[in-house]
């Protein structure tokens, strides 16, 4: 059997970029991963069939956009300008997330007592 992709029959992982916070990740598995949100959805707003998920607006990238922080930059305000029409996007930043990448953490921890009602 042919295949289109050069021979490889196995569907290749897109990269994706959070627009609200510029991470880009290896995929949308790891995307959902770190942000606890079904992989599925991300793929559909990344592809440009939904908006948003959870208030966040995803975007596929090419393996050439994914390694190049300028590239990732402008997708990151080109994509900003055509969804949600944000004009200063001047000193925007990407970050690379790699699948291994630790989970966030919060950094603030209530401390018990400190409250006095």
């Amino acid at each position: 059997m042919l295949s289109v992709n050069g021979g490889d029959n196995m569907a290749r992982a897109m990269y994706v970029m959070c627009l609200n916070d510029g991470l880009v990740f290896e995929s949308a598995g790891s995307a959902a991963r770190w942000y606890q949100i079904p992989r599925e959805q991300i793929g559909r707003c990344a592809r440009g069939l939904r908006q948003s998920v959870n208030g966040l607006c995803f975007s596929q990238l090419s393996a050439d956009e994914a390694r190049d922080r300028e590239l990732c930059a402008g997708v990151r305000v080109c994509e900003l300008w055509n969804r949600l029409k944000i004009k200063n996007l001047e000193g925007l930043s990407v970050q690379f997330i790699s699948a291994d990448a630790p989970m966030p953490v919060d950094e603030w921890e209530p401390e018990w007592g400190e409250f006095e009602p």
